[in-house]
């Protein structure tokens, strides 16, 4: 329903299930005494029924890469550190699709979830991607720690380093980090 202002009665957006139920009253064919009205109908039939499908498609990809990426996530990071750019580069590629089709009728159809979803593993991977510039941090030897002489020692982290490391862990917007929040991807931590 539309009001004055031309806006929906309703805040409810419009989702796949909707416009599947919008095209299961669209007819399969039109008989009418205008053939031209036939063509029409079915071409706008047509134009819909692809936009669905381009939304699903893009929401069923989405979806599968963001699970691939959270199981990729539960393997050891440091060892399949090409196989996690890759993995950031698939996301990075999808977000990208989905601001691409933002002011579209298909963007309407995505799942707002899972954009937010995408936005934030991208966060988090690309942290982790980060981290992997110091391999020190994926040994159990914690003497590779040093506030004073790690500058000189390759195989020392700075401590200011790892201080810059630790504040920026993704988080979820407007939450301070410390270390019982509870808002980091445990994944990325783990």
């Amino acid at each position: 329903l539309a009001t004055k202002n031309g806006g929906s009665s309703s805040s409810k957006k419009p989702t796949l299930k909707d416009a599947k139920a919008i095209l299961s009253f669209c007819p399969v064919t039109v008989d009418s005494f205008f053939p031209l009205s036939d063509i029409i109908v079915l071409k706008v039939k047509k134009s819909f029924q692809q936009m669905v499908e381009d939304a699903e498609a893009l929401q069923a990809r989405a979806s599968q890469t963001l699970d691939d990426c959270t199981s990729l996530l539960q393997t050891n990071c440091f060892l399949r550190k090409d196989d996690i750019c890759r993995s950031l580069q698939l996301l990075k590629n999808i977000q990208v699709d989905f601001v691409r089709h933002e002011n579209s009728t298909i963007g309407a159809l995505l799942n707002i979830d899972t954009k937010v979803g995408l936005s934030r593993k991208v966060t988090s991977v690309e942290w982790l991607v980060k981290c992997f510039s110091y391999p020190a941090l994926f040994t159990e030897n914690t003497a590779v720690i040093s506030s004073l002489d790690s500058e000189q020692d390759p195989n020392k982290i700075p401590f200011c380093q790892l201080e810059k490391l630790r504040d920026s862990i993704p988080v979820k917007p407007g939450v301070q980090w410390n270390e019982t929040c509870g808002v980091v991807d445990t994944e990325i931590l783990r």
